[in-house]
C-alpha cells in the first residue's frame, strides 16, 4: 500500500485543533446516544441527560484522542516503526496499540477522567476509576470489545489513511466505540446501585 503525501508541517497545529474539536463533538454525541438508549430500555417514560458523564467524555476526547493520539500515532510511532507502511510496520503498530497504548494508556485515562469528573470528592477517585477499569476488563470483556473494533480499524488506519487524516478518521470510528464504552461503564454503575440498594433495609417493615 502506498501512503499519500504528508500534510505540510505548518498545518499540524491547525489539524490538531480541528481534530480535537471533532473528537469533542463525536464523543459528546455518542455518549448522549448511549445514555438515551440505556434509559429507553429501563423506562420508556423517563429520560434524563447526564451532563457530567458527557463532560467527562468531551474532556477525554479533546485531551487524549484529539491531542495525545496525534503525537503517539503521527510523531512517536513513525520514529519507532518507520514511515513506510509495509505489512511488518503495520502489524507492529497495530500490536503496539492493542497491547500497550490502549490497555495501558487510552482505556485507563478514560476511566480516570470519568471518575475525576463524576466523583471528585468521593474518597480516592483515581483508585476508584482504576478499580472499575479492572472490573470491566475482567468481568465484562472490555479488552475483547476494544480489540474487536480497533485491531481491524487501525490496520486500515496505518496501512491506507494518510498521516494527517488518521486522527480525524479514528474520531469518527470512535463514535461507535464510545457508545460501547459508555454502555459498559453505565452497566457497572447500575450494578453498584443495585448492590447498594439491596443492602439498605426498607423504611417500613413488610407485613407478613
Amino acid at each position: 500500500a502506498q501512503k499519500l503525501d504528508h500534510k505540510p508541517h505548518h498545518d499540524v497545529d491547525d489539524n490538531v485543533e480541528k481534530t480535537s474539536t471533532t473528537n469533542n463533538s463525536v464523543r459528546s454525541r455518542s455518549d448522549s446516544l448511549s445514555m438515551y438508549d440505556e434509559e429507553q430500555g429501563a423506562s420508556q417514560e423517563e429520560t434524563t441527560f447526564n451532563a457530567s458523564r458527557n463532560l467527562a467524555y468531551v474532556i477525554y476526547g479533546g485531551l487524549y484522542t484529539g491531542i495525545a493520539q496525534h503525537f503517539i500515532y503521527n510523531e512517536i510511532f513513525p520514529q519507532i516503526f518507520g514511515d513506510d507502511p509495509t505489512p511488518l510496520t503495520v502489524l507492529s503498530e497495530v500490536a503496539a496499540n492493542a497491547l500497550i497504548v490502549g490497555p495501558m494508556l487510552g482505556l485507563p485515562v478514560a476511566y480516570l477522567t470519568k471518575a475525576l469528573v463524576l466523583h471528585p470528592t468521593d474518597g480516592n477517585p483515581l483508585a476508584e476509576g482504576l478499580k472499575r477499569y479492572a472490573e470491566d476488563v475482567q468481568l465484562k470483556g472490555l479488552l475483547l470489545k476494544y480489540w474487536a473494533l480497533w485491531v481491524p480499524v487501525q490496520a486500515i488506519t496505518f496501512a491506507y489513511v494518510p498521516e494527517h487524516l488518521r486522527i480525524t478518521f479514528m474520531a469518527f470510528v470512535s463514535f461507535f466505540w464510545f457508545v460501547i464504552l459508555s454502555v459498559v461503564s453505565a452497566e457497572e454503575e447500575v450494578d453498584v446501585t443495585e448492590r447498594t440498594a439491596s443492602t439498605v433495609p426498607p423504611a417500613f417493615p413488610q407485613r407478613p
